[in-house]
């Protein structure tokens, strides 16, 4: 027998990328990883990405398929290295150097920040959080906070086009990803 789950009678709702889904990126320090190899996170500063074009969260593994030589089926699957990827578009930015997001990406260890990019192989490791709100209030949904842990982002990109509003991406990869029922920023009372 097939159950079936989630489905529109049972609560399932549309929610919708619109004005009221979010997202913020988070400085701090991540402590001692406990016996499950989960690290707290402990803020120190939030940068929330405004004028929002997309963000997109996508975890996955790589995967190993055996097969044998006698036979064309698949023996086995395994998979391995789990890795979170974010990506997020945004436009309106605070470009004081001491309080960039790109200072602290182009300069991990540097206190203060000076806009100057820092001769270190150190990576700084951030939190990223997005809020995806229900559409048209439908009573029975709930909400959707995505919470990345230990995000550090390649490169920062500034696309300068003539008579064009400036539209910064934003790719990272993260270690931990967690979907939780909030309709709040983590760090704010729930």
């Amino acid at each position: 027998m097939v159950t079936e789950k989630n489905s529109f009678a049972g609560g399932a709702a549309l929610y919708f990328g619109g004005q009221s889904a979010k997202v913020r990126v988070y400085e701090g320090e991540y402590g001692d990883p406990d016996e499950t190899g989960y690290r707290e996170f402990v803020p120190s500063a939030q940068h929330t990405l405004l004028s929002l074009h997309g963000w997109e969260v996508m975890a996955g593994w790589q995967y190993e398929e055996e097969y044998a030589q006698d036979s064309t089926f698949r023996e086995g699957v395994a998979r391995h290295h789990f890795k979170v990827d974010v990506n997020a578009t945004y436009a309106r930015m605070y470009v004081g150097v001491d309080d960039w997001l790109a200072s602290r990406i182009m300069s991990p260890t540097g206190s203060p920040l000076t806009g100057i990019v820092e001769d270190t192989s150190e990576v700084y490791f951030f939190q990223f959080a997005g809020l995806a709100t229900k559409f048209n209030g439908n009573s029975l949904s709930v909400p959707l906070r995505v919470v990345v842990d230990e995000v550090y982002f390649e490169n920062f990109n500034l696309p300068v086009q003539e008579n064009k509003f400036i539209h910064v991406p934003l790719k990272g990869h993260g270690r931990i990803l967690r979907y939780e029922n909030y309709d709040v920023f983590p760090y704010e009372a729930v």
